[in-house]
């Protein structure tokens, strides 16, 4: 099986990080492991999920499912998510392939 390795940009009020994940070892332990360890989320807060889906996209449909339904076993119910077709901030690397905001109601973009 060949490695898939996605990159998010986690953006929350205490800053933001890259969190590169192996798809071909993932579970929702290892990404309640990562967060517990990264970022701090509070239970049922808010959280959106963006995908960058520009045209040369490495992610599948049957990727942003999966990717979506793991996050949603970590954040819980306030997670929603979507396709964009660019990047949030210009100059961002190449390789990100996609955006978790925490909370964005109460984040400045």
């Amino acid at each position: 099986m060949q490695r898939k390795i996605f990159k998010f940009k986690i953006i929350s009020k205490e800053g933001n990080c890259i969190l590169s994940l192996d798809y071909t070892n993932l579970t929702n332990e290892i990404i309640r492991s990562i967060t517990k360890n990264l970022i701090k989320i509070e239970p049922n807060e808010k959280c959106k999920l963006l995908f960058v889906g520009k045209e040369d996209c490495r992610l599948t449909l049957e990727d942003v499912y999966n990717l979506s339904s793991l996050f949603q076993s970590v954040v819980g119910s306030g997670l929603v998510w979507d396709i964009i077709g660019d990047y949030l901030y210009t100059g961002e690397s190449q390789d990100l392939d996609g955006y978790l905001l925490i909370n964005p109601d109460l984040i400045n973009q």
